[in-house]
């Protein structure tokens, strides 16, 4: 996945792949989660909302499974 860079203050950059449904935030601090089963308008609503973090904590961590990380 390709990433995106992001303005936020806690959110660096944003990746998704359509064909698994998942994307990827990568946070400022150095964390990465991957996100499953996420519809592809997601991506547009994170890259064009005024808060990608508020965003990531509403809606990709309230709707969202985690996929554990090795």
């Amino acid at each position: 996945m390709q990433h995106v860079p992001l303005k936020s203050s806690n959110v660096e950059s944003v990746a998704y792949d359509p064909s698994t449904r998942e994307m990827e935030i990568k946070f400022l601090h150095g964390k990465t989660i991957t996100y499953m089963d996420v519809p592809p308008h997601t991506l547009t609503n994170i890259q064009q909302c005024r808060s990608p973090g508020k965003f990531v904590h509403k809606i990709l961590k309230s709707n969202h499974r985690e996929k554990k990380r090795d």
